[in-house]
């Protein structure tokens, strides 16, 4: 078995050592709505 602990030559790598690769979130589309949710720092009060 040859391959197992062999080095192999990856073609993808060049790309992500120099910040040219293309991630998911690169990607846009014509139109995209893009949201952002804000949480209180305060908790509700009770009322009594």
């Amino acid at each position: 078995m040859p391959y197992i602990g062999a080095r192999i030559k990856r073609i993808e790598d060049p790309k992500f050592i120099t910040g040219s690769a293309r991630y998911v979130d690169d990607i846009v589309y014509p139109g995209t709505l893009y949201m952002a949710i804000l949480r209180s720092a305060v908790p509700p009060c009770e009322a009594s």
